[in-house]
């Protein structure tokens, strides 16, 4: 995926030099992942309007935990082909309660682009959060077709220690 991603992106100057360290040794310290979304957050992301995308979950499943400041994010859309592709910022991780939760929908909800009505009530029961900031989101003029079938929204395709090199 990766020479794919370098010829859509080349012209990028921030994105060609990203790729060129995950294709090489410098690469060993991020990972890639892929994160399924849905509408309308799919567009948030793409039109750089969503800047902290969120993952809350009962157990701790990935995303939790496993993502650090300079991975690289690919967007795919749901049942569809990967459409952009984000740089992790920031990641932050949370065990909530319910005032945890009251305070992070405070303090991040309008960068989550959370308006969507009962986005907050279908969160209530959630035990984790991942947010991570994310920044220079660029749109795939040549989506990528994924071979993913499972119903996992967040799957960490390249992982720091599958790519270390050497001793």
């Amino acid at each position: 995926m990766l020479p794919v991603l370098a010829e859509e992106l080349g012209d990028d100057p921030f994105w060609s030099e990203r790729l060129e360290l995950f294709r090489g040794r410098g690469g060993g310290e991020h990972a890639i992942h892929l994160a399924v979304f849905q509408e309308p957050y799919l567009s948030f992301m793409l039109d750089g309007t969503k800047t902290v995308e969120s993952r809350f979950a009962v157990r701790r499943f990935a995303p939790y935990g496993l993502v650090r400041e300079g991975d690289a994010l690919l967007i795919k859309a749901s049942s569809g082909p990967v459409v952009g592709v984000a740089h992790v910022a920031k990641a932050m991780y949370y065990e909530l309660d319910e005032l945890r939760l009251a305070a992070i929908r405070r303090e991040f909800g309008e960068a989550i682009r959370a308006e969507i009505a009962g986005f907050w009530d279908d969160r209530r029961e959630a035990r984790y959060a991942t947010l991570l900031d994310v920044a220079e989101p660029r749109v795939l003029t040549n989506p990528i077709v994924c071979p993913k079938r499972d119903r996992r929204g967040w799957v960490v395709l390249r992982s720091p220690e599958r790519q270390r090199i050497g001793p």
